[in-house]
This record gives structure tokens, sequence and C-alpha cells, in this order.
């Protein structure tokens, strides 16, 4: 099989597997937002958000060294992986254990129990072996073994989940929903891990020296993307209550249908992007990551524009003032997802410094505006220093790109075109949040401009050719 045979499979497999995959979960929210309390599915999500900070620490961001370790190690490369693997078991023992020496003594930490606390570690612990071997299989053009593993976890989690919450395994429907969670990771922790450690030998601290020097400065910029993308909610469970978390996380949730789309197109972008740039085909990047662009905004302003249908069909109306923000919060997502281009860039030549520090001062300011407005205006302060903060984190690294890349290789016009029109149809989604026919009217006559332009440069492409 060529390599652009193979490129086209994996693309197409990790597409279609990964959209499978999550909109097995998206499915499963109109489940859980009747089946627990408003104030339960908060909390739960506040959890999810701890585990997610707690994850970088875990993992040292380790993952993120393979898609150069593959070219740096060659034959030695699963000895990499080896060593990887048995630093992440080492640091979720050590962090484990302090938190049962914490138990014992009776010291609580976020104002959770340490079986709760364990709990989160445990899902952290996963999370970090997951991301891991997504990236290894990822690389290795491995997208069947990826997506059963994916598969897997979430079914177990759903299944275990409906069972456990509807039945009251415990007292209160979050900690019946936690036990689930955490009952689906130990089962996949144990597979992955397993298949992991096989592969390798013994552990090498110059391989471990070598993920740390890149990973390290990712760790920060790791936390700093955890606190753009869910700390809002953290704030505002503290400054607020439960009840507008559980509100303001639904509208994540839907921003998860344009997450699920954009990461399947990452997928194919990250060993294709990386291949291009180490045969130093420029020109072919700067064409390419165009049409990758408008694609993902395609997709982006036709969710902005349907999502407050997706609110009420998704929950009850007790989740419905969600509606009025989702357009803002789809916005900024939207943002955060075309990031990955530029870090692509930083990533490749190993800048991982810099990556930190775009991410880390976005970071700042979010939990700065949020300080400052969610006591006043709640989640609907939140939304919006979402949508600008995450903005801020785009432009940051686009800066950051034009400053260690000398090459163009992104075409920084387009992007700025494409971000003008986003913000244009986000703007018409809040001014007509109640006027259906308007908004779906909008989003039809996009996509038939859209079609229509892109029928026509892909014929005048083969007419070109023929």
């Amino acid at each position: 099989m060529t390599e652009k045979k193979k490129l086209l499979k994996q693309g197409i497999g990790y597409s279609v597997g990964n959209i499978l995959i999550n909109a097995i979960t998206f499915f499963s929210i109109p489940l859980f937002t009747r089946l627990m309390t408003v104030e339960g599915y908060g909390e739960y999500n506040v959890y999810l958000s701890y585990s997610n900070i707690f994850f970088v620490f875990v993992g040292f961001a380790l993952h993120s060294t393979l898609t150069t370790a593959k070219y740096d190690f060659r034959e030695r490369y699963e000895d990499y992986i080896s060593t990887c693997v048995k630093f992440i078991i080492l640091s979720f023992m050590v962090y484990s254990s302090y938190i049962v020496v914490s138990g014992i003594l009776h010291i609580r930490f976020l104002g959770y129990s340490a079986l709760l606390l364990e709990c989160i570690m445990i899902r952290s612990f996963y999370l970090s072996l997951a991301n891991f071997y997504s990236n290894e299989m990822i690389m290795d053009y491995k997208y069947k073994e990826q997506i059963l593993a994916n598969l897997a976890y979430n079914c177990v989690d759903i299944v275990l989940g409906v069972i456990f919450v509807a039945f009251f395994f415990l007292r209160s429907d979050f900690g019946s929903r936690v036990s689930a969670n955490t009952a689906a990771s130990v089962i996949l922790i144990i597979f992955m891990g397993r298949r992991m450690l096989r592969r390798g030998s013994k552990f090498n601290f110059d391989y471990l020296k070598y993920g740390l020097k890149i990973s390290l400065p990712v760790v920060p910029h790791g936390i700093s993307q955890i606190i753009l993308s869910s700390f809002d909610r953290i704030m505002i469970k503290d400054m607020v209550g439960s009840l507008e978390a559980g509100v303001y996380s639904l509208t994540f949730t839907i921003g998860s249908v344009l997450s699920i789309i954009v990461n399947s197109i990452v997928g194919i972008w990250n060993p294709w992007f990386y291949e291009n740039m180490d045969q130093h085909n420029n020109g072919m990047i700067f064409r390419k990551s165009r049409w990758f662009a408008v694609i993902i905004t395609l997709i982006a302003v036709n969710v902005i524009l349907v999502s407050p249908e997706g609110i009420m069909i998704l929950a009850p109306e007790s989740y419905w003032s969600s509606k009025t923000v989702a357009p803002v919060v789809l916005l900024g997502i939207y943002f955060s997802l075309l990031y990955f281009f530029p870090a692509s860039v930083e990533y490749y030549h190993k800048k991982t410094k810099f990556l930190a520090l775009g991410t880390i001062l976005a970071a700042v300011i979010n939990i700065g505006l949020n300080y400052i407005f969610i006591p006043r205006y709640g989640h609907f302060a939140a939304a919006y220093t979402t949508v600008f903060t995450y903005f801020l984190y785009f432009a940051f690294h686009m800066s950051i790109y034009e400053y260690i890349e000398r090459e163009k290789i992104l075409d920084t016009r387009v992007f700025s075109e494409l971000i003008i029109a986003s913000v244009v149809v986000g703007f018409l989604s809040v001014y007509f949040i109640e006027y259906l026919y308007i908004r779906w009217l909008i989003c039809f006559i996009i996509d038939a401009i859209s079609f229509i332009i892109i029928w026509k440069k892909l014929k005048n492409s083969k007419l070109k050719l023929g």
C-alpha cells in the first residue's frame, strides 16, 4: 500500500470511528440530563474538570512527545514508549499514595473526601494512558485499535452509568455516576497498560530525559488549556452554585459535536503534516491548510446556528436557559480548535516553551475576567469571557508561529477572513435566537454558497490537471 493510500485509509477510518465513538456519548446526554438532577449533572461535570486538570500532572504531557519521538528514535521507538508508560504508572502510584495518607489523616482537599479524590486520580490516570495509547496508534496508522479502546470505554461508562444512576447504587446520582466512570476507567487502564508494557524493554533514563525535556514545558500549557475549557464551570459552582454549573455545562456538551468532527480532522492532519514538514513540502501544507480551515469553519457555523434546538432536544426545560449562550460558547470552541494549526508548527520545532507561554497568558486573562464577572452575571458572563479568551488563545499562537517559522506555511489572510465570517454568524445566531426559521435559512444559504464555490474550485482543478 502506497503512503498516500495508507494516509487516506487512516483518515477515513479514524474520522468514521471517532464520530461513532463520540456520537454514542453524545446521544447518551438526554439519558443523563433526565436521570440526574441539574445540580448532580453540574457536580459531575465539575468532577470531570478536576480530573482533566490532574491528568496533566499524572501524565506530564508525555503523549505529546510521540510525534517527534517516532522520527528521532525510529527502531528504538517501542523502548521509548515502554519507558514513558512505566513513568506514568509510577507517577500515579505516588499521587495515589499521598491521597491515601491524607485520608488517614482526615485532610480534605478541594472539599472532597479521600475516596472521591482517589476516583479523580484514577480517571486522570486513565486519561494519561488513553491519550498516550491513542497518539501511539495514530502515529502507527493503527486506527482500529485506537477506535476499539475508546469505544469500549465509552460503552462501559455509559451502560454502568445508566444502571448505577437509575437504580441509585449510591445515595446520590452524582456518586453513582462517579462510581460508574471509575469502574470503566479501571477496566481500560488494565487493558491499555498491559498492551503498551509488553512492547518495550527496560526502563531507560535517557529516554525519559528526552521526553520530559519536551513535555515539561507543555505541562503548564496543558493545565492552561484545561483552565480555558473547564475552570469556568468550577468557578460557577463555587461562586453561583451547582444548578448554574449544570446548565452551563450542557452548552459545552453541545460543543462536543463540533469537537468530535474537528478532532477527526486533526487525526488526519497531524501525521500528514509531520510527514510533509519532514519532506519540506511547505507549499503543499500552505495550500491544504486553507482547505482544512474552510471545512472546520463550515462545520462550526452550522453547529452554531442550530445549537439552540440542540439544547431543547437533548435536555428538559430546566436546562433551556443555556440556549441563549450556546452560540457564544460554540464560537469560543471554534477558536480553540483553530489553534491546532499554529500549534502543529510549534510542536514540530520542539518550541514547547513558546507553546506554554501563549496558553498561560490566555488562561490568566480568563480566570481574571471570570473572577470579576461571574459573581455579577453568572454563567452568561462565563460564555462571553470564554469566547474572548479563546480568540486571544488562537491569536497568541498564530503570533508565535510567525515568530518561529521562517517559511510561510499557513495563510493568515484566509484565517482572518474565516474568523470574521464566523463572528458575524455568531452575532446573527444570538440576535435571532428565538427565530428558528431565520437561523436555519442563514445556515442553508451559507451551505449552498459554499457548495457552489467548492464545486467550482474542484472542477477548475480537474480541468487544469486534464
